[in-house]
């Protein structure tokens, strides 16, 4: 796979990922507002978009490790993969240690 593919199915992944953020958000303001603002489902709808706005980042990053994977560059996929595991430590993990 060529370099400018690569970055251009990145480029799409994020778009995307951006676009369903957007539109989820949208759609629980609208149906906050309609229903009233104490509204389950419209709150429902602006943390999916929320969550998917923060996958947005984890998104890029694994996309970049099958890049390097297809690139054999594996001190990249290493350290890319080091990031990935930063990531969903600080999502996952640390929540439970901050609770304690």
């Amino acid at each position: 796979m060529r370099k400018h593919s690569i970055d251009r199915m990145i480029y799409r992944t994020l778009a995307v990922f951006i676009l369903l953020s957007a539109v989820l958000v949208s759609v629980g303001i609208i149906l906050s507002l309609y229903t009233g603002t104490s509204s389950q489902i419209g709150t429902s709808f602006m943390t999916a978009g929320v969550f998917v706005l923060f996958a947005t980042p984890v998104a890029r990053v694994v996309m970049s490790i099958l890049a390097f994977l297809e690139e054999k560059n594996r001190l990249y996929v290493i350290i890319t993969s080091v990031v990935l595991t930063n990531i969903l430590m600080a999502l996952f993990v640390l929540p439970i240690f901050l609770r304690a």
